[in-house]
């Protein structure tokens, strides 16, 4: 495998091999087929997904050593409707990981008038408090203008465009408001 080469790099960090894309569950058999490579020569494996797959894709995830989720929204209709994604079978995947006692780290991606942003504290505070023990630990991925320049110089729409930053207070406060239900709660990751 190709990225037997990197072996030193991650020996040496205590890393491995990250999938990730646009959705690596998209490329089912071309992802079980790299994390079976992986297993086979010892190298940690985590896939950073949001769980579009379905839950035919259970058993690719449940190769990997990691599993970055991503969780854009918990309403079912606003996420549906801003994602094109049912809510309902994205959890489906989540809950079948966590049976399957699966490492998890949670990524809520918070992003200006878009789901989790639009959702009110309480609510996610609910959601979390039923699942909290699924979480090894939680990121929050606050929204930045990284990507503007990439938009602009591939000649593509930014339908964020002129957006700033999400104010650190604004994420600091979220961040403290989700320590009440979890204990390791991050920014950035």
């Amino acid at each position: 495998m190709e990225i037997e080469k990197d072996r030193l790099l991650f020996d040496e960090s205590g890393g491995g091999v990250t999938f990730s894309g646009g959705e690596p569950l998209s490329q089912d058999k071309f992802l079980k087929a790299m994390l079976i490579g992986c297993k086979e020569r010892r190298l940690n494996s985590a896939v950073d997904t949001s769980g579009t797959g379905s839950l035919s894709s259970i058993d690719t995830l449940l190769l990997a050593d990691l599993i970055l989720f991503d969780i854009k929204g918990l309403n079912h209709h606003r996420s549906t409707k801003e994602t094109g994604i049912d809510v309902g079978e994205i959890e489906a995947v989540l809950e079948s990981l966590a049976k399957n006692q699966k490492r998890i780290w949670l990524r809520m991606p918070y992003i200006p008038g878009y789901g989790l942003a639009n959702e009110s504290i309480e609510s996610i505070m609910e959601w979390l408090e039923v699942r909290k023990e699924w979480f090894e630990r939680i990121n929050i991925l606050p929204f930045h203008r990284t990507a503007s320049r990439k938009y602009e110089l591939l000649g593509w729409d930014d339908a964020m465009k002129g957006q700033p930053d999400m104010s650190e207070k604004r994420v600091t406060i979220f961040a403290e408001q989700l320590r009440t239900v979890h204990k390791d709660i991050r920014i950035g990751g």
